[in-house]
């Protein structure tokens, strides 16, 4: 009798411990790595070089030393006056082509909404053309990319802020003309660095990022797993910005994640019920282990985890993503014949073709 007993109070706190509410949010963390390009040069041949063609407008704004610096590419070595990859930038003026003044129709009404009448409202317009030109041509000086961040076939269109009368929005316009050009060329170009850089790290460069990501967390305080599950949550987040792309990842660092690693796998064997609250625990379960093998740059436990979450069947988007990034990775290690996302770089050992 005390045997039943027993196995009956056993199963009600089995019971009683499946029913509590699960709620997984997502909590983020940070960490750093290094990127690798989808189009990497030799090692010993990482060598760049900007050259700049500017127009009058761009030239008073900036020099070219300067847009050449905002566009150093992380993990290739500047070298003059011959490189491996060289990048080139034309910049055209900007000029307007058709100007002229907008008018804004507004009701005037009471306080009944009763219409009593209209106010109109004018800004001054601009149509003009600004283009960049880039082009990618490598040590022979064959063009690899070419590419317009803006391009001078495509028609722009300034507009001013608004003013009471017609002849308010046009002196406005015509006395800051000049300055208006210069704001927009900058702001213009600005962009367009952003652009060209972004272009030329991911598929040459290997900068060293810091970034954000997420791990889908208990967040259900009242579950008997939330202390535990919490107290994981922030060794993971205390290990993961230890983490460097310009150092490898150090044996002590890989024991650091040992507990946590062993908690997270734990979980899908302690909740192996096929009910609702079960799979999200095994949902966070094989979530967090490909997360953190990605982490120590092993894509291929990371595609095995998201094989098994997509077999838990609780969301098979976050398999998706999970499967992208591990593919990702198995893809630029083949490119890049290298194993990992986190190690230093020599740049000096790269020299400028003969």
């Amino acid at each position: 009798m005390r045997n039943l007993l027993t196995l009956a109070t056993a199963a009600l706190f089995v019971s009683q411990l499946h029913a509590q509410k699960v709620d997984l949010d997502r909590y983020w963390y940070s960490t750093s790595s290094r990127s690798l390009p989808s189009n990497p040069l030799p090692e010993g041949s990482r060598t760049y070089r900007i050259d700049v063609t500017n127009s009058s407008i761009i030239s008073a704004i900036y020099s070219n030393e300067g847009l050449k610096s905002a566009l150093a590419i992380d993990g290739l070595k500047n070298t003059e006056p011959k490189a491996h990859l060289n990048v080139s930038l034309f910049f055209s003026d900007l000029n307007f082509e058709k100007t002229g003044i907008n008018e804004r129709k507004e009701e005037i009404k009471d306080k009944s909404g009763k219409v009593t009448g209209q106010k109109s409202y004018y800004s001054a317009y601009g149509n003009y053309r600004f283009g960049i030109d880039v082009y990618v041509k490598d040590s022979n000086l064959a063009v690899l990319d070419h590419f317009q961040p803006f391009s001078t076939n495509s028609l722009l269109t300034y507009t001013s802020s608004e003013f009471g009368s017609q002849s308010e929005a046009a002196n406005y316009f015509n006395n800051n003309i000049g300055e208006i050009k210069r704001n927009l060329a900058k702001s213009n170009t600005d962009n367009a660095l952003v652009t060209i850089k972004n272009n030329l790290k991911t598929k040459y460069g290997y900068p060293v990022t810091t970034y954000r990501d997420f791990l889908w967390i208990l967040d259900s305080k009242k579950h008997d797993e939330y202390k535990q599950h919490q107290e994981m949550w922030d060794l993971f987040k205390s290990i993961t910005v230890k983490f460097n792309g310009n150092e490898v990842v150090s044996e002590s660092l890989k024991k650091e994640l040992a507990p946590v690693m062993a908690y997270f796998e734990g979980l899908r064997t302690k909740y192996a019920a096929d009910e609702k609250a079960d799979k999200k625990f095994r949902h966070c379960s094989y979530y967090t282990m490909a997360k953190i093998y990605l982490l120590l740059d092993n894509p291929e436990s990371a595609l095995k985890e998201a094989d098994m979450l997509v077999t838990n069947g609780f969301d098979v988007k976050d398999a998706e993503q999970l499967k992208r990034e591990a593919n990702t990775m198995i893809d630029r290690f083949k490119k890049n014949g290298v194993t990992s996302t986190h190690f230093p770089m020599d740049i000096s050992m790269n020299n400028a073709p003969r």
